[in-house]
């Protein structure tokens, strides 16, 4: 795990200033702290951030072929980097280390583009190809590793986390915000599209994508689509329920290669507890485990604990509050980056990650992306009566409003849901399938730009590797692929009464107590009433203030109003959310735009 960044000149062959590559080097020195790598090229310039994790003496960056014609700055884990290399030793490539990253040249050199296909695993690289002077660039399927850039008229810059760009003020480039992504961001706590972000100007590299530039010019290709297998929709449900074991089993054994020592953030919940349990079953020594909780009802340490004395694991708890999520607030907003997440989870991961850290771990297997692929939302339940007879628009309506804030809205309606129809309709036209469209949007759109994001700052923030054993791509593509019946048991559309995630739930039962396998999803969360009113004023401070970004949206006088609280418990926590959207942004706005 790293952080890479570059800059290339398009408008001469002048060499680049290593100036800009050690400004973009110390604003994600986090990403990266164990050693620093620059390679320039005359007008191309790549930089390279290490956490070693795999190969500790061999695996420095930038890392080249054998005739250093090619050159790579690589973020993630190849799991079948092992594999990979035995192939490529019998075509003839000879390699100097035993890191993953070493792959990447040499499998460009043997299978060009294709090689991103051959690569199980996380990652977001760019390699330099001096001979046919080009970038080629990609990201991983699910969009785990992050990739942003710019193009310019005299310059294409990337990295791994938009503040890189800040060094790159002296080029004529200054944050500015996107009003666009601000307003979906307010109504989503997100930011829903996997190009734009909070930054104007500043976009992504789009998950399963591969990015060249050459004659200054950019070409996209996709390389991986979600697809169904029919092997694996004609399953019977008891061999569903195997293949999911022998899959995951398989998925969280791979995501195990290291040369440190690997835990699991265990919040209690169904997911994070599988991956542990899973982990422990392989393992000859008690696996490290790491928990967080605030003092209130929503506490999940007990559950968590639970798990750990079930598993016999070397257990990690640790209480935060209220003061101290405030007292540090901006100090962490500042690692959120580009705010394309808004999930209060952000700030429970960062501050269990600090912890993590200090225990001397580096790198962590989490839970995330269960919910999607196992179907673990309420939401999902919109694929049962009566919906399911239902035009895909009216399901797209109410799927649409039960992914967004209804208090001060702003954006066009028409126009989101129109936008969100567009996505929905090809899976629909293939399938038929409600919960088939709905997976395949939380997957590929809500993923990569709302808990994924939140994993890898917050736990990037301390240095420490998240892996996702849930979204191993085979796994993800298998469960994809199997009837909506083997995921969720309602017939019935309801919000609360929905038997989530049920072919994970009996997958696990054998590992697991029951009272662990049928809890209800909660996570690491933040108290989220209990920060607004200990914070109070200074909550008030950032949203009222004339230069907050709240003000570009709202007058001041709408903005007061959620301020008082009423009598309705929905519209209160609604109240209370909104007031959380708006404080994170406007606290977000102060420390990158004030």
């Amino acid at each position: 795990m790293c952080g890479i960044y570059g800059i290339v000149n398009l408008k001469s062959d002048d060499f680049i200033s290593s100036d800009v590559l050690q400004g973009m080097s110390r604003l994600l020195r986090h990403r990266g702290p164990d050693d620093t790598g620059i390679f320039i090229d005359k007008n191309v310039g790549l930089g390279n951030n290490r956490l070693s994790i795999i190969d500790i003496e061999g695996g420095y960056q930038p890392i080249f072929n054998e005739t250093r014609s090619l050159c790579t700055v690589y973020n993630g884990e190849i799991y079948n980097y092992k594999s990979l290399r035995e192939e490529l030793r019998k075509q003839g490539h000879v390699f100097a280390t035993n890191t993953d990253s070493e792959i990447v040249v040499h499998a460009y050199e043997e299978w060009g583009y294709e090689c991103v296909k051959k690569f199980r695993g996380m990652f977001a690289f760019a390699l330099w190809d001096s001979v046919n002077q080009k970038l080629f660039m990609a990201r991983d399927r699910m969009g785990i590793k992050p990739f942003y850039y710019i193009k310019t008229d005299q310059y294409f810059a990337f990295a791994s986390e938009a503040k890189a760009f800040k060094a790159l003020n002296n080029h004529g480039f200054a944050f500015q915000l996107n009003e666009i992504a601000a307003d979906l961001f307010l109504k989503y706590s997100r930011v829903p599209d996997n190009e734009i972000c909070m930054f104007a100007g500043i976009k992504k590299l789009l998950p399963g994508y591969t990015l060249v530039l050459q004659n200054n010019e950019l070409s996209f290709s996709k390389f991986w689509s979600l697809e169904v297998s029919k092997d694996a929709s004609n399953l019977s449900h008891q061999a569903a329920v195997e293949l999911v074991d022998e899959k995951l089993r398989d998925s969280v054994e791979s995501e195990l290669v290291s040369d440190v020592s690997v835990g699991v953030l265990l919040s209690g919940g169904v997911d994070s507890s599988s991956v542990a349990a899973l982990y422990q079953s392989v393992s000859t020594e008690r696996i490290p485990t790491f928990t967080i909780g605030f003092n209130h009802k929503l506490d999940e340490r007990m559950y968590a604990k639970l798990v750990s004395q079930h598993l016999n694991t070397e257990h990690h708890e640790f209480e935060v509050d209220s003061k101290e999520v405030l007292s540090r607030f901006d100090e962490m907003v500042w690692y959120l980056d580009d705010l394309t997440s808004g999930d209060p989870g952000f700030f429970s991961t960062y501050l269990l990650s600090e912890r993590v850290k200090d225990v001397g771990v580096k790198v962590v297997l989490v839970g995330e992306g269960s919910d999607e692929i196992f179907g673990g939302y309420p939401r999902f339940s919109l694929a049962s009566f009566p919906f399911s007879i239902l035009p895909l628009y009216a399901s797209t309506l109410a799927y649409n409003t039960l992914l967004k804030s209804h208090l001060l809205p702003r954006l066009n309606d028409y126009k989101e849901i129109q936008s969100l129809y567009k996505i929905l309709k090809p899976v629909y036209s293939k399938h038929k399938d409600i919960f088939r469209c709905i997976t395949n949007y939380e997957i590929n759109y809500k993923l990569p730009n709302h808990f994924l994001r939140k994993v890898d700052l917050a736990t990037m923030a301390h240095s420490v590797e998240a892996r996702v054993p849930f979204l191993d791509y085979k796994l993800v593509e298998f469960v994809y692929s199997l009837p909506m019946q083997y995921k969720s048991s309602s017939r019935f559309f309801s919000l609360r009464n929905t038997d989530t995630k049920h072919l994970l739930r009996q997958t696990m039962s054998k590992y697991l107590p029951a009272v662990i396998v049928d809890r209800n999803k909660m996570g690491f969360l933040l108290n989220i009433p209990d920060v607004l009113k200990k914070g109070d004023k200074m909550v008030k401070e950032y949203i009222l203030d004339e230069r907050s970004s709240a003000r570009i949206f709202y007058p001041r006088s709408d903005l007061e109003r959620l301020f008082t609280a009423g009598s309705n418990r929905f519209v209160d926590a609604e109240r209370s959310f909104m007031l959380w959207k708006l404080f994170l942004l406007s606290a977000w706005y102060r420390v990158y735009m004030c």
